[in-house]
């Protein structure tokens, strides 16, 4: 599976799932791929959905077993944390 066909592959599955789930209709032009890695023949992406919820998905590619996998994360909560730049030693 080429780098493409797994971004593909990826998103249809996505879309597929958020239907089945969520009774939310997607495109996979409504679904952008943040980062992408290829290790050892597998393949592994992040992905977000445009839609209300802005949607986290890990998707995994395992090649030997010709199976992918999705894990979905929900935003629970963002929050403006402080800086603190001092190096802190014991």
């Amino acid at each position: 599976m080429t780098s493409y066909e797994f971004e593909v592959a990826a998103k249809n599955a996505i879309v597929r799932f958020v239907e089945a789930r969520y009774r939310e209709t997607y495109r996979i032009q409504d679904i952008n791929m943040v980062w992408f890695a290829h290790v050892l023949g597998h393949k592994k992406g992040i992905f977000i959905d445009n839609g209300e919820n802005r949607r986290l998905y890990e998707v995994t590619y395992h090649s030997g077993k010709d199976e992918m996998y999705v894990d979905v994360y929900d935003k629970v909560i963002n929050y403006v944390a402080e800086i603190d730049k001092e190096v802190k030693s014991e």
